[in-house]
């Protein structure tokens, strides 16, 4: 569905990407591991084409984004849902507002449509009968469950999620990383998620990608990873499940 290819990133005299060439199957959840400061974000932006290469490209279901213009970019990010590392909810919005602005804007659909719509989202990600609560009003796990309801309403092919458990509890991470299962397999979703969380990433890839130094340092399904031998990633793993 996604494929990365040779991608160089410097912002400056500071190189962040070096050649990145990583494949993302279809209907798979594949999570990006690695240190902060690693250049995690720096790739999901490549993948939106919301940051241009200096080298290399990123295809999406065989199109190129990384070079793609007005409305073929457009065409292309309808594809994205996009889940916000804090949720990223707008503050004067409820939440049947927050989940059904991406179809107000986009969709085309009547009231009506859009209230169905937004309805049977809601009660996908456990949050039916919350449409009149404000984000204020909200904890941190629902607040995350409303955010992958916008990024979900408009029945995207891929779903990316930027840090899903950073600043939770170890039990609503949990029930968050169970959504992230769970909207995956029901909907068929490629998802990329971006994390150092590492027991998130055991329990929600199928493949996972270590991001070391600007390029891909390992890649494999959790249990490849787990045998895998580089040091950098055993280092990585060894000090993520010591906290």
């Amino acid at each position: 569905m996604i494929k990365i290819e040779r991608l160089y990133k410097s912002f400056g005299n500071q190189p962040v990407l070096r050649g990145v060439d990583l494949n993302i199957p279809q209907g798979k959840t594949t999570v990006v591991i690695g240190k902060s400061g690693s250049g995690k974000s720096v790739l999901i932006k490549h993948i939106l084409a919301l940051l241009r290469p200096d080298s290399g490209r990123v295809l999406v279901d065989g199109r190129e984004i990384s070079s793609a213009t007005g409305r073929e970019l457009g065409r292309l990010r309808t594809n994205f849902g996009l889940c916000f590392q804090n949720a990223a909810l707008f503050d004067s919005m409820n939440v049947f507002d927050n989940v059904a602005f991406p179809l107000v804007e986009h969709s085309g659909f009547s009231r009506a449509q859009i209230k169905q719509r937004v309805e049977e989202t809601l009660t996908a990600v456990g949050m039916e009968g919350t449409e009149d609560k404000f984000p204020s009003e909200l904890s941190g796990g629902m607040r995350k469950r409303v955010g992958v309801a916008r990024a979900i309403v408009h029945r995207p092919q891929i779903i990316l999620y930027d840090e899903p458990t950073t600043g939770l509890d170890p039990i609503t991470a949990s029930t968050i990383n169970d959504l992230v299962i769970d909207v995956q397999k029901r909907l068929g979703l490629t998802c990329v998620v971006i994390t150092h969380d590492v027991a998130a990433t055991f329990r929600v890839g199928h493949y996972i990608a270590f991001l070391h130094e600007g390029v891909i340092n390992a890649y494999g399904t959790p249990d490849e990873i787990e045998n895998d031998p580089s040091p950098k990633l055993r280092e990585f793993i060894r000090r993520g499940r010591a906290g």
